[in-house]
């Protein structure tokens, strides 16, 4: 077997290969519509039909099979395959082929001619084998093609331009008689296995041309159509008496089919609806009119006409027989009846193939299927993979950190969809939602964790277990809505960053105005990238206090003015306990390291002499919140603010950042004893921030950052860790927290 180049099917001059040439388009659907009358596909009977290539076309079908292209880039082949058993065969043309050729494929038979050679090349699929006819000289407006019932037809203008000749094997070469007396043109626009249609150039038609219907087994011009000068000529068929073509309202889209009996010449309009985009496709089945536009799948907006639907021209009656179509043609059967390419929803798993389309035994069109691609008309998931980067949690995945986005891959039987996928948190409700358009049917969505609420503002994703949902609406209208859901996808479970209060591992800030609001504000820093997370307000009368400092998740200390100590567990709700009095004693107060090493949020106090002092973190709140004081040492006077940073430079415990009068900023990296290494200078000139407060891991990158605010900017600003105690941060860049505001205390 031997691909060949693709032929020019139904060529240029031929237009059409004797095959049933409709253009594209459909009856608009009436408020009611029975069906579709189509067999259901069960998975045993799918079994049994022959197979369908995908991405293969439809391109003939006789009694015994059916023709259909594939198309393999710059080649394309032809293969043949029996409705019995599905045994294909891929065909094999003569060295001649790799001339220019024409090619025609109907019922059983396929045929190349080549040019100067003056023969076909006939493949004959219900026996077998191949066989060459010979044919005349070819001369002016020549029209060469196979009808359905498999005889060979050779239409031909003579040399004086006003006659046609017709060759069959079985009559041999005869002169069509009643023929117009002028030049003709010729082009072969619809055949059945015993009529052809011929459309020919005439001056005197109100469009210029007449389509002429020739008896092919009296080689008699039966019929004269002139044809409407609104009529689309491509969409015209025939079928026993009767002709049918589209015809378009001028000055609007409006389409309606129009059905005339050759025989009494009485002629019935049917309406079609709107025929924006037109290539509408008709069909005659006995009193029944078909009609499609076929490409529903690949329509970028729904459209009723999208479906073949069957309408009775005398009594109205309609029906829905499939829920679109595929190619450009309804191909004829040899017995009667069509052959398309299409598909249904109610035939499940299996309803996308070629249908036979003809009466039943009511007098009714029905679609049956007759061979399957394996695929199903209505979306569907075929596969999906998840994230797999670490091990199982409670049946889950479980992701431990927000580093990286994580991948999900869904695969859809076919594409052409807007898809939108919701990543939702069980725990907290909140959602992400991606939407957007999928042509291939490949969805990937990689998820950096983020969720985006709108008017620029985000926020991190929270701990807790999550599902996936996924919709996808086909864009052209064909089949349902694809709902998708996995309740339980995966879970994060990560670890407690430093100052984490809405437990997503992303720090989290608390300012005060000059009203005495506090609010709340985090960090949201995917790779690379500074996103603006919402401030929220917490609650007012926080202008008693003069010392406020952030713990660990929701709680907050607080000293009075009175200097009581108060312990929040959770400010929003003004949930706290008093810790005592005493504590005006201390000019600064700096908490949430754990210098300790104890896994706990400390808080480290200088009094009034220089003195540091350490206070380790309980698991109590109120009186017995902090375990008695443990003295560091002396000489800290020098500062006029002190920081808990967090571990900055990788040492076994929370550091400490502290900024002298001369504006000079020192680490002490944090020996987990609740004493501190000899300083390392930073650097200078960090006079100019009104607060620097410890970020943790803002960018999650593994290493400890800082952040500073200007009042005078009314702007904070973010500094990268390094890890380096020479050199623990990097160059600062602006950063979205608070970005804006005002405010007399951060922290």
């Amino acid at each position: 077997m031997t691909s060949v180049r693709p032929p020019r099917r139904l060529g240029a001059a031929v237009a059409t290969v004797l095959a049933v040439t409709l253009g594209a388009g459909a009856l608009t659907a009436p408020a009611a519509l029975a069906g579709p009358a189509v067999a259901t596909a069960s998975e045993a009977v799918a079994a049994s039909l022959p197979p369908i290539e995908p991405g293969s076309t439809l391109v003939g079908a006789g009694a015994r099979g059916f023709f259909t292209e594939i198309d393999e880039g710059d080649v394309s082949r032809y293969r043949w395959t029996r409705y019995a058993d599905g045994a294909t065969h891929d065909i094999e043309w003569p060295s001649s082929f790799s001339k220019r050729a024409e090619a025609f494929v109907s019922g059983d038979l396929a045929a190349v001619a080549v040019p100067g050679e003056k023969k076909l090349d006939v493949y004959d699929g219900a026996k077998g084998g191949t066989y060459s006819v010979p044919l005349e000289d070819t001369v002016d407006g020549s029209v060469v093609g196979l009808v359905a019932g498999g005889a060979l037809t050779q239409l031909r203008t003579e040399r004086n331009g006003i006659s046609l000749k017709l060759n069959t094997p079985e009559h041999g070469t005869r002169l069509v008689t009643h023929m117009p007396s002028e030049r003709l043109f010729p082009v072969m626009r619809a055949a059945t296995s015993t009529h052809a249609l011929v459309e020919i150039y005439r001056s005197g038609s109100p469009s210029g041309y007449d389509w002429l219907v020739v008896d092919l087994k009296t080689a008699d011009v039966v019929a004269d159509v002139p044809v409407p000068a609104r009529a689309d000529r491509s969409s015209v068929t025939l079928s026993g008496s009767r002709v049918a073509w589209v015809e378009y309202e001028a000055g609007t889209d409006a389409a309606a089919a129009v059905v005339r009996d050759v025989t009494t010449g009485a002629s019935s309009s049917v309406p079609l609806g709107d025929g924006t985009g037109r290539r509408i496709t008709l069909g005659l089945l006995g009193d029944w009119l078909t009609s499609t536009r076929p490409g529903g799948m690949e329509a970028a907006a729904p459209s009723p006409l999208h479906a073949l639907t069957a309408r009775n021209v005398k009594t109205g009656e309609t029906l829905r027989l499939l829920d679109h179509t595929a190619g450009t043609v309804l191909v004829p059967v040899p017995e009667g009846g069509h052959l398309v390419r299409g598909g249904s929803v109610a035939a499940g798993a299996n309803g996308e193939g070629n249908y036979r389309v003809a009466l039943d035994g009511s007098g009714k069109p029905a679609a049956t299927l007759v061979a399957t691609t394996g695929e199903a008309t209505a979306l569907a998931v075929k596969s999906f993979t998840g994230h797999a980067r670490y091990g199982g949690y409670a049946g889950l995945v479980r992701v431990e950190e927000t580093y990286g986005p994580m991948p999900f891959t869904w695969k859809l039987n076919h594409g052409n969809a807007r898809v939108e996928v919701t990543v939702k948190n069980r725990r907290t409700g909140r959602s992400y939602q991606k939407s957007w358009v999928v042509k291939d049917g490949n969805v990937k969505l990689d998820w950096d964790r983020v969720h985006q609420l709108g008017g620029g503002q985000y926020i991190e994703a929270f701990d807790g277990t999550y599902s996936l949902d996924l919709t996808a609406t086909p864009l052209g209208g064909v089949g349902p809505v694809l709902r998708w859901s996995q309740a339980e996808s995966f879970a994060i479970d990560r670890h407690d960053n430093f100052h984490d209060v809405d437990a997503n591992s992303s720090p989290d800030f608390l300012a005060r105005d000059a009203s005495g609001t506090l609010w709340t504000d985090s960090t949201v820093m995917p790779v690379d990238q500074d996103l603006d997370a919402p401030r929220t307000r917490v609650g007012g009368g926080w202008q008693a206090f003069d010392e406020i400092e952030h713990m660990l998740g929701w709680q907050v200390v607080a000293r009075d003015r009175d200097g009581v100590l108060w312990d929040y567990t959770n400010p929003a709700r003004g949930y706290r306990a008093r810790v005592g009095g005493g504590w005006q004693v201390y000019d600064h107060l700096a908490g949430g390291s754990d210098v300790i090493g104890a896994g706990s949020p400390d808080l480290v106090a200088v009094d009034k002499s220089g003195v540091l002092w350490v206070y380790e973190k309980t698991n109590h709140s109120g009186l017995h919140a902090f375990a008695p004081r443990k003295r560091v040492g002396g000489g800290w006077q020098i500062y006029n603010q002190i920081t808990a940073v967090g571990d900055v430079a990788g040492g076994p415990a929370g550091d400490l950042v502290a900024r002298d009068r001369d504006g000079v900023l020192w680490l002490y990296l944090g020996k987990g004893d609740g004493t501190f290494t000899t300083r390392t200078r930073i650097g200078d000139g960090w006079q100019t921030y009104t607060q620097i407060m410890g970020g943790g891991d803002a960018d999650h990158d593994g290493k400890g950052d800082l952040f500073a605010y200007s009042a005078r900017d009314k702007k904070v600003y973010f500094y990268g860790g390094t890890g380096d105690r020479a050199k623990p941060f990097k160059p600062r860049r602006t950063s979205t927290v608070f970005s804006g505001g005002s405010y007399n205390h951060l922290t």
